[in-house]
């Protein structure tokens, strides 16, 4: 089957995604989190600024990720069977959901919609395997220690996978308490409600995700503690100081 069609527009995809890293970069840079610049802006200044940067970040794997499912697309390599219309899908290779990564409004939408086929590979191998541990926090533990080390011994792959936990340990705990509570939970029914939640949350998501992304871009103590001190150890505060 004809495979152009798809091809050219996962690879037209790839190519505006590098447009965006690299004009993002123009302004927001790893260097610039760094400076006395960024350290002299407004507290949510600095936390819109890191939200940027987030995205600056993940649109460099975003951008190499549809170049080369263009290119595999193209050769036929991702061909998936076809949908319940009978359509041709080319997903086979698919390591992006790209609405589903732009319209996040929680971070368990991160883990569906980006770096898809490792995160398949990690639930089903790793996770799923430990099981016997009896607790699923210790699942998920176990299962991004496994992530951490095999992306290297730097401190701040260790630290970043940690806050991953932390935000899906806090993300779970506040919906069970809002389903379970039948007044939070009409509350959040309502129409003028959800569109202003969904906003802020969108904002929490945004921001928040390029404040986990810190200590994996600084790989160092010496320079994701630089950029922590900057933004008054926000996310710190927010999510380790949780559980307690």
């Amino acid at each position: 089957p004809k495979s152009e069609s798809a091809a050219i527009q996962r690879f037209g995809l790839g190519c505006l995604y590098l447009l965006l890293f690299q004009v993002i970069g123009m302004f927001v840079s790893d260097e610039f989190l760094l400076s006395q610049d960024f350290r002299d802006l407004s507290f949510v200044r600095k936390h819109l600024v890191v939200g940027i940067w987030g995205r600056y970040t993940l649109y460099k794997y975003i951008s190499c990720w549809l170049l080369a499912e263009g290119a595999c697309i193209l050769f036929g390599v991702t061909h998936n069977g076809t949908n319940e219309n009978g359509e041709i899908q080319w997903n086979g290779l698919e390591n992006v959901k790209l609405s589903l990564f732009e319209n996040t409004t929680q971070f368990n939408h991160y883990i569906q919609s980006f770096n898809i086929n490792t995160n398949h590979w990690v639930a089903h191998y790793v996770y799923k395997r430990l099981k016997f541990l009896g607790n699923r926090n210790l699942s998920q533990l176990g299962a991004l220690f496994f992530l951490a080390v095999w992306h290297g011994y730097h401190s701040g792959y260790f630290v970043c996978f940690f806050f991953e936990f932390l935000v899906i340990y806090l993300e779970r705990d506040v919906q069970s308490i809002v389903k379970s509570n039948e007044t939070l939970s009409k509350f959040f029914e309502q129409p003028s409600v959800v569109l202003i939640v969904r906003i802020l949350l969108r904002l929490y998501t945004f921001v928040f995700m390029g404040f986990c992304l810190i200590p994996f871009v600084m790989l160092t103590l010496e320079g994701y503690w630089h950029v922590f001190v900057s933004i008054n150890f926000s996310g710190v505060v927010l999510f380790a100081l949780y559980p307690i």
